[in-house]
């Protein structure tokens, strides 16, 4: 059988996977039957092959770390926006979040994804920080956010649609800074660190140990562990008085550090994503 019509047969296999019209393991069966070295090393993640991202050159990375970069400094200027504009903008960006992530569920289910898990973030996010002035009801406002958090996991996992699953760690983790904030135990730069990154690294872990048991799971915690990374200076930046300049130039680097880490080792981790 030729490349081309073994290629149409795995993209068929995974339309009966993501639709769920086989037991996932019958399509890894079919899958392993069909697919040729080189189908398998061009298998898309996130629609992009995997090919692309191993060959891809070191500018493109370079461009993908200033553009995430950018992001990140424009969205701290959005405190200084006029309150009834910062709930507008909100709104609005979560609604085309979540309309744009319907709209690409069956066509595009990567992409998908990516914007109903940022719509899902965006949301709980911004209750927070409208929500942070209020202290008469905390405890009501981090249980509620608490439930809020379990229930997307739980969903997440049942219907395997990890973009619910890894908006529930993205909630708790938004809780856990909350709790750090009113209690005061990240003040200094090294206590902040110490707040974040050892549970990132034993998220990012069981992740790891998971991928062989349930690989979809294992693969939400390992981008919940990495995405920690962040976590120091980005907590900093919000919910501290600590010196800005020194935070922002440390995450720059984090940043930077993240991306060449990511190229450097494309070939292993495009395997436990895969």
């Amino acid at each position: 059988m030729d490349t081309e019509k073994r290629r149409i047969i795995v993209q068929e296999i995974e339309h009966w996977r993501r639709n769920r019209l086989l037991p996932e393991q019958y399509c890894d069966f079919l899958q392993n039957l069909y697919r040729t070295p080189e189908a398998e090393g061009a298998k898309p993640i996130l629609g992009i092959p995997s090919d692309r991202i191993v060959n891809a050159r070191p500018r493109t990375w370079l461009l993908i770390i200033a553009i995430v970069g950018i992001i990140c400094y424009i969205g701290f200027y959005f405190t200084s926006f006029p309150e009834p504009l910062q709930i507008a903008v909100s709104a609005v960006l979560v609604l085309a979040f979540y309309l744009a992530g319907t709209r690409f569920r069956h066509r595009k289910p990567q992409l998908s994804f990516a914007l109903l898990a940022a719509g899902a973030l965006t949301a709980p996010g911004a209750a927070f920080y409208f929500l942070s002035g209020t202290e008469p009801r905390q405890f009501v406002y981090g249980l509620f956010f608490l439930m809020v958090a379990l229930f997307w996991m739980a969903t997440g996992i049942a219907s395997r649609f990890s973009a619910f699953h890894f908006s529930g760690w993205g909630v708790l983790a938004l809780l856990y800074g909350w709790l750090l904030h009113h209690s005061g135990s990240a003040a200094g730069m090294a206590r902040l660190q110490l707040s974040w990154l050892p549970l990132g690294l034993v998220i990012g872990w069981t992740g790891l140990m998971l991928l062989n048991r349930s690989r979809q799971n294992g693969q939400v915690l390992l981008a919940t562990g990495a995405s920690l990374w962040l976590a120091p200076e980005i907590y900093g930046l919000l919910a501290t008085e600590l010196a800005p300049t020194g935070l922002q130039g440390l995450l720059a680097a984090k940043i930077a550090v993240a991306g060449l880490a990511l190229y450097a080792s494309r070939k292993k981790w495009i395997e436990w994503i895969g």
